[in-house]
């Protein structure tokens, strides 16, 4: 078993995601993606406290996070994730990206290798690189304003952006890219260009 993460695997399962929801438009729809999962309930760390009958600061004492975790029950064969309401929105959505990266990359651990794999994800998966391409999204206030992330979030999408480019397969790319198209322009491919995706 090798500890070097594995960042095309990460970038393609974000674009696969992508693709099966439909996340065309922007910033990304975090919260309808998890419940549209099915296997996923979504807990902040204020209702999982109130439930408990007990304040956050107990629950978040608790909590083995700053800002969230997730939790696989094997049992029922679904995933309880956790997050921290008192964070800023951006952050929130970050750290709910990050938690669908685990899950869907089937994450048993949480190490470097995982973390480092969950954040790949979770910039891929938030700031998609042919809809920064197909809108010209160049400073970070671009990456900020169109997807809704954080400042150090929108660094690291612009810093990771070439070596993420590399490792989207063909299929991915054009699939997520005429789809972003498609939507930005409300007019299918035939029409566009005439041919279908």
């Amino acid at each position: 078993m090798t500890d070097t993460p594995d960042y095309s695997l990460a970038t393609n399962m974000a674009y696969r995601t992508l693709i099966t929801f439909h996340e065309f438009s922007f910033p990304i729809s975090i919260f309808s993606v998890l419940r549209a999962m099915g296997n996923i309930v979504v807990n902040s760390y204020s209702e999982v406290a109130q439930r408990f009958n007990i304040t956050f600061n107990e629950f978040y004492e608790l909590a083995s996070s700053d800002y969230g975790f997730s939790i696989r029950d094997l049992k029922n064969d679904r995933y309880e994730v956790y997050y921290n309401d008192r964070k800023c929105d951006t952050t929130i959505r970050f750290t709910l990206a990050h938690e669908l990266g685990h899950i869907v990359l089937k994450h048993h651990k949480d190490g470097d290798k995982e973390d480092k794999e969950a954040n790949c994800f979770a910039r891929n998966y938030l700031c998609p690189i042919p809809a920064a391409m197909e809108m010209k999204l160049e400073t970070i206030k671009d990456y900020i304003d169109c997807f809704f992330v954080s400042e150090p979030m929108a660094e690291a999408s612009m810093n990771f952006r070439k070596r993420d480019y590399t490792n989207i397969s063909n299929f991915n790319y054009n699939k997520y890219n005429n789809s972003v198209i498609c939507e930005m322009t409300g007019m299918t491919l035939n029409e566009l260009y005439g041919y279908y995706s």
